[in-house]
């Protein structure tokens, strides 16, 4: 059995796959663009985490 964890940040995405032996099978970090709106505010598209979530 294998499991995976995943870590949605602010500008990245990171995975990590581990066996029953807690030994990394693989890992990855992708890095998505944040929009700036004019209220000084960051916001995510929840379709570039989907994306990233799949990939």
């Amino acid at each position: 059995m294998s499991a995976i964890g995943l870590n949605l940040g602010t500008a990245i995405c990171k995975a990590i796959s581990i066996n029953e032996w807690r030994k990394i099978i693989a890992s990855a970090n992708i890095e998505y663009q944040t929009i700036k709106s004019k209220q000084r505010c960051i916001e995510l598209n929840l379709l570039d985490f989907w994306a990233c979530i799949k990939k």
